[in-house]
């Protein structure tokens, strides 16, 4: 029987969330985001900062950084550490500095659900690469534009920026970057209803996520997969992908993440009819949300 207590945060989460619908299937695009910042920890970047030595440019990389790994776990510590990278990196006239800052700016607007200044962000982003011939992020711009399209429903340009994405990777033997656009491509087969290709694109991500050690794509590619299978009915194989999200979201302190993947294991238990489990599963997804919230607050 359902507690009062438990409806009135139900319906709390359901009002909150921008990113997860309330009883439905939660995914993620991956945002090809700073690579770099991924095999640094927090403590290492924090003590380039003590540095005094260090130039101001570097003081720009290491704070974007630090955007970059809490995007994944605190938009209000990202957000922050944008303000202060956009500060200095405008003040000593650090270009490239600037269009990577959009650029991961543009990613936070995203989680914002602010598409249209997003796009801006991503838009301006490329001019600066291309004026200072930084070509390597150009390509990350393009997939930051898909991605805008993607969550406005344009499929069609979105699968167009994505593609471009891929190819420009590869067209520079950049590997470990263009299986992230992979991802992003499975997910638009999987809304157009093309499973077979959906699991095609996908797995072939999820196998360069490990190939290239990007644990956070990582987890998102077996939660992605996880729906595509869930959407096949494939119970026993979505829950299998989904836990091993789980386990990866668990290991990185993603308390976000832990909240989508019980939210999907609870449309399935609810879709096989097993209703208390299902209530036990979103029960707990509500509990890690509210436990996101509160770290954010500390």
């Amino acid at each position: 029987m359902l507690t009062m207590a438990f409806l009135k945060r139900l319906i709390r989460l359901c009002i909150r969330s921008q990113v997860i619908s309330c009883l439905s299937m939660a995914f993620w695009l991956t945002p090809l985001a700073n690579l770099s910042a991924k095999t640094e920890s927090l403590d290492s970047l924090q003590q380039v900062l003590t540095q005094p030595e260090h130039a101001d440019t570097l003081r720009v990389r290491v704070w974007q950084d630090m955007a970059y790994h809490y995007l994944h776990k605190d938009l209000n510590q990202a957000e922050a550490y944008l303000a202060k990278a956009k500060r200095l990196a405008d003040s000593v006239g650090f270009e490239k500095g600037q269009g990577k800052n959009l650029y991961l700016t543009g990613h936070l607007l995203i989680k914002q659900s602010k598409l249209d200044e997003a796009q801006s962000n991503f838009e301006q982003a490329q001019a600066i690469f291309e004026t200072v011939g930084h070509a390597v992020d150009i390509p990350k711009c393009y997939n930051g534009m898909g991605m805008v399209s993607y969550y406005k429903d344009n499929y069609q340009e979105a699968a167009a920026y994505f593609q471009k994405t891929a190819e420009l990777y590869e067209g520079m033997g950049k590997g470990a970057e263009a299986v992230l656009a992979y991802n992003n491509i499975g997910l638009l087969y999987s809304d157009l209803g093309n499973m077979e290709q959906a699991k095609h694109y996908l797995n072939k991500a999820i196998a360069g996520f490990e190939k290239y050690n990007l644990i956070y794509s990582l987890s998102s590619g077996y939660n992605n997969l996880g729906t595509v299978y869930q959407d096949q009915g494939n119970y026993p194989l979505a829950m299998e992908s989904f836990n091993k999200a789980q386990d990866i979201f668990e290991e990185t302190g993603d308390l976000q993440g832990i909240a989508k993947i019980h939210n999907n294991m609870g449309v399935i238990f609810k879709r096989q009819g097993e209703y208390t489990k299902a209530l036990e599963y979103y029960q707990k997804s509500m509990d890690y949300h509210e436990a996101k919230d509160d770290h954010r607050a500390v």
